[in-house]
């Protein structure tokens, strides 16, 4: 597997993404999209890892095998699964409120976005604080058997 790091910034604009998600699938072989982030939230309790898939793999597919697969990596390394999220757009249902995700759908990319902790609570921040904490979550993203598995489907 091959991975590429596409951020180039502290902040992408809005502006910029499509392009970005444009360049980057006609540039490189691209078989999917993960985009990796770490959250926080409101109430500052919050804890566990979360997928999130396109809506259109809401009901089965590869999005789902996929978030399927991350959620298997994250769970050996003793994290918490929240459930799947599936976000539809609140103007137009049938379409991601996520614009990552609906972007790379509709130029026909399996994308999933993984957020592995919460860094407003202390025992998760700490999750990536060390070099061992960001591999552990990295080859947990990039474990070439479930994406050969995919390949399959």
């Amino acid at each position: 597997m091959n991975a590429a790091r596409t951020r180039r910034t502290e902040r992408i604009w809005e502006s910029e993404r499509i392009d970005r998600i444009d360049h980057f699938v006609r540039e490189y072989p691209v078989d999917l999209l993960l985009s990796i982030h770490h959250n926080a939230t409101e109430t500052h309790d919050v804890k566990g890892s979360e997928i999130l898939v396109q809506i259109a793999y809401e009901h089965d597919g590869a999005g789902q095998e996929l978030a399927r697969c991350i959620e298997t990596e994250y769970r050996a390394l003793g994290r918490t699964i929240r459930p799947t999220k599936y976000q539809h757009s609140a103007k137009k249902p049938a379409f991601d409120r996520l614009y990552l995700l609906r972007t790379a759908y509709e130029r026909g990319l399996l994308a999933v976005m993984s957020e592995y902790c919460f860094f407003d609570v202390d025992s998760e921040l700490q999750l990536v604080l060390t070099d061992e904490g960001l591999t552990n979550e990295a080859e947990a993203l990039t474990n070439d058997t479930h994406i050969a598995n995919l390949r399959k489907n």
